[in-house]
């Protein structure tokens, strides 16, 4: 009986050497895959910071042919505390709030800015404090999300140390929620349709400037939360951006964050301001310039209510104007503006434009620096001093010290002329059930649409030039894309007109026609109306401050 000879495995160390190049070779792989597969598309933040940049980046390309450029740069403070449509419209040069999110860190604006920026730009930082310490990208939140998401190349241009981190941080939880996210983007949802609350890239003009009012959270830091490490990662971006704008011929400018005011005024470190100063940056102010009483906030220490936004930024105006080559603003005031509740927008009438001697102040019981009495107004209306508001709230205040409002200005606009004042736009109407319509809009409006909205009856319509009308007895979910820009409308006409835009309703109406202009490629609503049935609307009114009479009415 012949004797088996024994197998002699030859296939182990082949074995061992596959399992071993397949171990080393997933290894490599898996950052590269979690890198083009992981993704927070489910997620508020990056999701918002995402439109934002994109609408504007078309504001930006909307003045690229301009010699210089004001480009403000900075978190949501901001954004909800600068407004570059006034600056533009009181300095005449052409300006942008490209400010996002403070949870970016100071070290990614800077760099996305930098992205933008072309020769003869002037830059206006105004970061908030927290963005210093930058250290939002070292595990999920705003930063981390944002760049996972939608700007994945800013990866490559991390250190291999900070990039191997934010790899290493991803949750496998994330894992399923990135597929269903996959699935959302396929079929064109966007995070903010649905789940945003008051905020709505809808709400942005032209200039890059948002308009809400949110509900107040009254809360007060105990003081300027300045960073207090002078070898932070952000201390050498703000040298090398330094670098990066004398090598392109920007100039930089630096105003403090608007604030909640303290309750201890500090002045920053040595450090910090050796710094700004060495990188090339102009100090406009002081932190307690931009330091407000906390009332004056929204929903954040760093989100000023519009009333708080208006006498900041006309503040700022003044210190601008040296620095831009402007005359300075006479030291003298020439005119009082009165600002009053929480709300305020500014019209061709409160702008002032050709006027930099009108100083503007928060009109309260309690006075304060940007602050002023209704017995101090008073005073200047006696002294002579023009003192003027638009705001029906600070009339009450005012009675307590027998001034009243006498109409110093107004605008109407006919239906026509309303409608062309947004050329190039979509435009949204929303008609409730035996609604009045005068004749003259045939002139304004499509002869379908016209027909339509004379019957009387609840209608629904969305018409732009060279596109066919849409028309019905309400528009549910219409979207409209352009720029790869996504913006939803919704029209109700029963029981009232109401017009919403990405879930925000802009205007509505038991009575009256409801018509709202769509700028199609930021996707933001640049007007809006109601029409109660005669051939004008009144846009807006100017008072001018005057002591009552013992009849009540004024001097």
């Amino acid at each position: 009986m012949e004797r088996l000879q024994p197998i002699q495995a030859k296939s182990v160390p082949s074995f061992g050497l596959v399992w071993l190049l397949t171990v080393v070779g997933a290894s490599l792989m898996f950052p590269v895959i979690s890198v083009l597969f992981v993704n927070y598309y489910k997620s508020e933040d990056p999701a918002w910071i995402d439109l934002l940049y994109r609408q504007k980046h078309v504001a930006l390309q909307r003045r690229a042919s301009e010699p210089r450029r004001l480009v403000i740069v900075g978190g949501s403070g901001a954004l909800f505390g600068i407004d570059a449509e006034l600056i533009e419209k009181k300095l005449h040069i052409p300006t942008v709030n490209f400010a996002t999110h403070a949870g970016l860190g100071l070290r990614y604006l800077l760099d996305r800015a930098e992205r933008e920026l072309r020769s003869g730009d002037i830059v206006l930082l105004a970061a908030e404090y927290e963005t210093w310490p930058d250290a939002y990208r070292d595990s999920e939140g705003p930063a981390f999300d944002y760049i996972w998401t939608y700007d994945k190349p800013y990866l490559a241009s991390m250190n291999r140390i900070e990039a191997a981190k934010m790899i290493s941080a991803v949750p496998w939880s994330q894992w399923p929620r990135s597929t269903a996210g996959w699935i959302d983007r396929i079929h064109g949802d966007y995070f903010h349709f649905r789940e945003l609350s008051f905020y709505s890239v809808a709400t942005l003009d032209s200039s890059g400037d948002i308009h809400v009012t949110a509900p107040s959270a009254k809360s007060q830091p105990p003081s300027f939360p300045f960073p207090g490490d002078p070898t932070l990662p952000a201390m050498q971006s703000i040298r090398q951006f330094g670098s990066f704008a004398r090598s392109k011929g920007i100039q930089l400018l630096w105003t403090w964050p608007n604030i909640a005011r303290p309750a201890t005024l500090s002045q920053p470190p040595g450090f910090l301001i050796d710094r700004l100063q060495s990188s090339g940056f102009v100090i406009l102010d002081q932190p307690a310039d931009n330091a407000f009483p906390p009332d004056w906030f929204m929903d954040t220490p760093y989100h000023p209510n519009p009333c708080c936004r208006r006498v900041r930024t006309e503040e700022l105006i003044r210190r601008l104007r040296p620095v831009l080559g402007l005359p300075p603003a006479p030291q003298k005031v020439t005119g009082l503006f009165l600002l009053a509740g929480t709300d305020h927008r500014r019209t061709d009438g409160n702008t002032f434009a050709d006027h930099p001697g009108v100083v503007f102040r928060y009109l309260s019981p309690e006075p304060g620096l940007d602050a002023i009495s209704p017995e101090a107004a008073a005073q200047l209306v006696r002294g002579g001093t023009p003192v003027y508001t638009d705001s029906e709230e600070a009339r009450k205040l005012l009675a307590s010290a027998d001034l009243t409002l006498q109409l110093q200005s107004r605008q109407s606009l006919s239906i026509p002329e309303w409608f062309a004042q947004y050329p190039s736009c979509v435009f949204c109407v929303a008609a409730p059930p035996n609604h009045s319509l005068d004749p003259i809009w045939k002139s304004a409006i499509p002869n379908t649409i016209y027909r339509q909205l004379a019957t009387g009856a609840a209608s629904a319509a969305m018409f732009s030039a060279g596109a066919a009308p849409i028309l019905g007895g309400e528009i549910n979910q219409q979207r409209l894309q352009s720029n790869a820009i996504p913006c939803v409308v919704s029209i109700h006409t029963v029981p009232q007109a109401q017009i919403v835009v990405d879930d925000r309703e802009f205007v509505s109406s038991p009575a009256g026609v409801c018509v709202v202009a769509i700028d199609p490629e930021m996707g933001i609503v640049v007007g809006s109306a109601i029409f109660a049935g005669g051939a004008n609307l009144e846009t807006w009114r100017l008072y001018r401050v005057a002591e009552r009479t013992a009849s009540g009415r004024a001097l």
